[in-house]
């Protein structure tokens, strides 16, 4: 104690003069500023009810500590104190809006520089309306009372269920953002989580996140949950998800993470739904799987990419639920696995997955039932490049375990031996091409199905283990093996050489078409050769005001799923070919519906997209928003070569736009002199979305000279220019 009373004299004397100390009750609307900083709450600080306390960037809140090793300095009327604890918290009955700046964050930390003391963080009671937390930094809190036998275990505990908070970072906390009581949709975006490691006996381990709904008061729907863009690192938990809410991981970046999503139920088995998208997952030991909480629901897992350059630690994707289950389009490398754990009623559709491992040891890929009170499920693996790297190991490709997964069309290189069999399983191999150096593996005591493989090593003879059926066994000529391209040579004898079975996709996995011969035949393997793209969207989402990106904006389109624009505003979406209407949203802006896109096999078709800010809920979903000048008016490639494009072959550039309203107008290019080169389109546009192609020639057919030219659009009184560059 008299450490203590030593410690905090030598700090007055220090910021005694500077620093404004705070406590107790604020009554009326308050504004803090970094001219009056440090601010130390030096008591329990409650923000009463409607009160706003409003913070301007840069402004430092400390707040007094206490050493984690003594629990009692964290409650009220603990043993070593009469009143309210040593840490101090913050209590919010009312309002905090804290908007600080990527110059000039708002900091909220503990007072003293002892790293084993903590602060209580922020705690929001359950009447509380939104509260704002934009670039702040949140540090060192623990888990602390906010009345007598009430307990809060984050820096941000809401008990209210509601926050808007982006741009944030938190470091060395017990856990940065708490709810229980979920109660409205929640968006976490551009924040960074560093757990490290907080022991707190009789409870869980320290973790990023803790979400979920109320078990009382359950939800009348499902909220949404979406982690976007942010960064994790640390030696703990990632996720604590209970309820009933559906969550999406979305370009999320895992930096040696070695925790993971802990999914617990509520209410006899309601646990959350889980998606993930475009996450990239460096080392540690994290998995990016997708659960599927009902019979109802749809979740993937989709273009992750997960790196492990260690044999310490695995990375793992996969799925595992009561629905709907697609794990497509990622891409593995190193010591990573793929598992599948198959549920009553559920199915999973595992695909266009570029496989390179290192895993020693043990199988690539798991696929197993699950026994006992969930028995059954079916599991579809096919397109996929199943590589291993790793040539020194005895490694086996794939470990069934108690499941009869239909495995067809991969394409499986470099495995000393190829499947681990146990308990009551019956896989069905079917058109792919088998890469060993050694035996196939014994499924006793049932029967493995091989049709129409190609394979390089024989099966042994006279076997009952095996049901081999039709199999080519021939050295499948890959394109060049030495740049890992396993494309088929024109020389492969895996061309034309596979069943078009029942479920086999029209593409492969580079999403070109699957090419039925004259006899219904197929290739052999993951790539089919010489065909084309099936057709697809690319393109731009941003601004429609300020004409920035607008990453993780969702495209969708009926009966597909969905894509994501990444952090420079691109997608591309493989939809093949066919008249869409393109549904674009995010939480933040206004939906937008584009209707009557048509998408012509083997093009990319330029679609940009153009968002509004939200300011009102839109009543007419049908409604394209209009904008104050901007038709979002671009052009694709740009540059562009009319000889040799840069747009799959294409010798054109696509120029697309919006039209709000409809209205006579036209599309014309002109040179830099301000010359008329070429009238695109003269007449009535539609309302919604146009796409025009120039090839870079003039009215008279003529081709124009490299350099810079202008596209302008007018419809009705408004006008649009935009610059392109033709490059030869």
């Amino acid at each position: 104690m008299k450490k203590n009373i030593l410690i905090l004299s030598y700090m007055f004397l220090v910021f005694g003069i500077f620093a404004i100390e705070v406590g107790g009750h604020l009554t009326e609307d308050t504004i803090w500023s970094a001219e009056n900083n440090p601010y130390i709450i030096t008591s329990f600080l409650y923000v009463d009810s409607d009160v706003t306390l409003t913070i301007l960037p840069g402004t430092e809140i400390l707040a007094y500590g206490a050493d984690i090793n003594c629990s009692g300095d964290f409650e009220w009327s603990g043993p070593t104190n009469a009143g309210e604890p040593y840490a101090k918290k913050i209590i919010v009955d009312g309002t905090i809006i804290a908007v600080g700046s990527l110059e000039n964050p708002i900091t909220f930390d503990k007072y003293e520089e002892d790293e084993d003391y903590k602060w209580g963080g922020i705690y929001f009671t359950e009447n509380a309306p939104m509260s704002t937390f934009k670039h702040c930094v949140l540090n060192n809190s623990f888990v602390c009372d906010y009345e007598q036998y009430k307990r809060a275990f984050a820096v941000l505990e809401l008990d209210n269920g509601i926050i808007d908070i982006s741009h944030c970072s938190f470091t060395d906390n017990y856990i940065a953002l708490s709810t229980g009581n979920l109660s409205m949709d929640l968006v976490i975006y551009k924040c960074s989580f560093d757990t490290g490691y907080i022991y707190l006996p009789h409870f869980s381990a320290s973790k990023a996140l803790t979400i979920g709904t109320s078990e009382e008061n359950p939800p009348l729907r499902d909220y949404e949950v979406t982690i976007a863009s942010c960064y994790f690192t640390g030696h703990s938990g990632l996720v604590n998800l209970r309820g009933d809410e559906k969550v999406l991981f979305l370009y999320n970046f895992y930096d040696n993470f070695d925790g993971r999503v802990i999914n617990e139920p509520l209410r006899d088995y309601n646990y959350a739904s889980i998606s993930t998208y475009g996450n990239y997952a460096y080392n540690g030991n994290k998995g990016l799987s997708g659960f599927s909480a009902d019979s109802t629901d749809v979740i993937f897992a989709r273009r992750n990419k997960l790196e492990s350059i260690s044999n310490n630690n695995i990375l793992a994707i996969g799925a595992v639920g009561f629905g709907t289950n697609y794990v497509s389009d990622n891409y593995l490398i190193g010591n990573t696995k793929v598992r599948m754990s198959a549920r009553e009623g559920n199915k999973f559709y595992v695909y266009n997955n570029i496989i390179e491992s290192t895993r020693p040891t043990f199988p690539t890929l798991e696929f197993e039932e699950a026994t006992g009170e969930f028995p059954g499920g079916e599991i579809y693996f096919y397109n996929n490049l199943v590589d291993y790297k790793n040539l020194n190991e005895n490694v086996s490709a794939l470990h069934v375990n108690d499941s009869s997964p239909l495995i067809y069309n991969n394409t499986f290189v470099n495995y000393s031996s190829f499947q681990l069999n146990s308990g009551d399983c019956l896989p069905v191999y079917t058109n792919n091409i088998i890469g060993i150096e050694n035996g196939y593996g014994i499924n006793y005591p049932y029967v493995t199905e091989y049709i129409n493989n190609c394979c390089i090593n024989p099966f042994p003879e006279n076997s009952e283990y095996y049901y081999v059926e039709n199999h080519l066994y021939a050295d499948p000529l890959f394109a060049d093996t030495l740049s890992s391209d396993y494309t088929l040579s024109p020389e492969s004898p895996a061309i034309d050489a596979g069943l078009n079975i029942e479920g086999l996709p029209d593409f492969d996995i580079r999403y070109h078409k699957r090419i039925e011969s004259e006899n219904g035949t197929v290739d052999i393997g993951a790539y089919e050769y010489n065909s084309v793209y099936i057709g697809g969207l690319v393109g731009n989402v941003y601004d429609a005001h300020s004409g920035q990106a607008v990453d993780c904006a969702k495209i969708q389109i009926l009966n597909k799923l969905p894509e994501f624009s990444d952090s420079l505003g691109n997608y591309i979406y493989p939809c093949g070919a066919g008249v869409y209407s393109v549904v674009v949203s995010r939480w933040d802006y206004e939906e937008l519906i584009i209707p009557d896109i048509t998408v012509t096999e083997g093009e990319e078709l330029v679609l940009n997209i153009p968002l509004s800010r939200t300011i009102v809920a839109n009543s007419d979903n049908e409604t394209i928003p209009a904008t104050s000048s901007s038709f979002g008016l671009k052009s694709y490639p740009n540059p562009f070569n009319p000889v040799n494009s840069l747009s799959k072959g294409s010798s054109r550039t696509q120029i697309s736009f919006v039209v709000p309203v409809a209205g006579q107008g036209e599309l014309a290019i002109f040179n830099i002199k301000g010359q008329r080169v070429k009238t695109i389109y003269k007449g009535k546009f539609d309302k919604g979305y146009h796409n025009y192609s120039w090839d870079g020639k003039n009215s008279n057919n003529a081709n124009v000279a490299s350099g810079i030219y202008f596209y302008k659009l007018k419809v009705a009184s408004k006008s649009e220019v935009s610059k392109m560059m033709l490059m030869k």
